[in-house]
């Protein structure tokens, strides 16, 4: 780590959303510790991470029939604290939307090694070139990003074909109906459940994972939910989500 003064922030929320941020000026105005000094005699670590490589395969995928998967290895390297966690990667399908993913580690070391990838091409895909982005960052918070422009400069795999002779799913899912019980939340002496019951409908694909469900309450803070399957199918089916709404006690989430 660089050597230098790490300045301490410190944000707090109480159960209705009531919000406070103190910054280290703050801090330092009130008279309490605000941060501290870093020392480092030995070697500071101030390059990012680099790429040295990366194979996409298949380079054309063909999901006229059934959704596929795409391979993405890297070979990355880190001169001094070794790249940490998962590696950011990205694809950028052709009708605009993106799959956020991450690359492992699976051979090597974090300074020196082979990171892996996969992503999910579904069935039903409209035609196109998806586009590879790739993020990493080192122990010490060193970042470098590639876009799939830099990869292309660079001479390597830059995203993959996607072929479909099929079926093409270009419309969005449908909100048929949703219910609201209560419509009146009484929090005066306790927390109370809301629930909220959604039919649903996707024509080809179906609709993916947990429908984003958020309440913006009164005095303008926001609580982001997910509301599950019940019944029916990814096409045509009911979500429910269920939440306890309060004046003063502790959130809770419930599914």
């Amino acid at each position: 780590m660089p050597v230098g003064f790490a300045n301490i922030n410190v944000g707090i929320v109480d159960a209705v959303g009531n919000w406070r941020n103190y910054n280290f000026q703050d801090l330092q105005n009130l008279g309490f510790d605000f941060g501290f000094e870093i020392i480092n005699t030995n070697i500071q670590d101030t390059i990012p991470p680099s790429l040295l490589g990366i194979t996409i395969n298949p380079t054309v995928v063909d999901v006229s029939d059934s959704s596929q998967i795409v391979s993405a290895v890297m070979s990355l390297s880190d001169d001094i604290s070794g790249i940490q966690g998962t590696v950011t990667t990205t694809a950028v399908f052709p009708n605009g939307t993106t799959y956020f993913g991450g690359a492992s580690l699976v051979s090597g070391t974090s300074n020196s090694g082979v990171w892996s990838a996969s992503i999910p091409v579904s069935f039903g895909m409209p035609v196109g070139f998806a586009n590879i982005n790739v993020g990493i960052v080192d122990a010490v918070g060193n970042r470098r990003n590639y876009n799939f422009q830099d990869l292309q400069n660079l001479g390597f795999d830059s995203g993959f074909e996607i072929v479909n002779n099929k079926t093409k799913d270009t419309i969005p899912p449908i909100l048929l109906a949703i219910s609201i019980n209560p419509k009146v939340v009484d929090v005066s002496d306790s927390s109370q459940v809301v629930s909220v019951v959604m039919s649903l409908s996707d024509d080809i694909t179906g609709i993916q994972g947990t429908v984003t469900t958020t309440a913006v309450f009164p005095n303008g803070t926001t609580y982001f939910g997910g509301a599950s399957l019940v019944s029916g199918t990814a096409n045509n089916g009911v979500w429910e989500f269920l939440s306890c709404f309060l004046g003063y006690a502790s959130w809770v989430r419930k599914y």
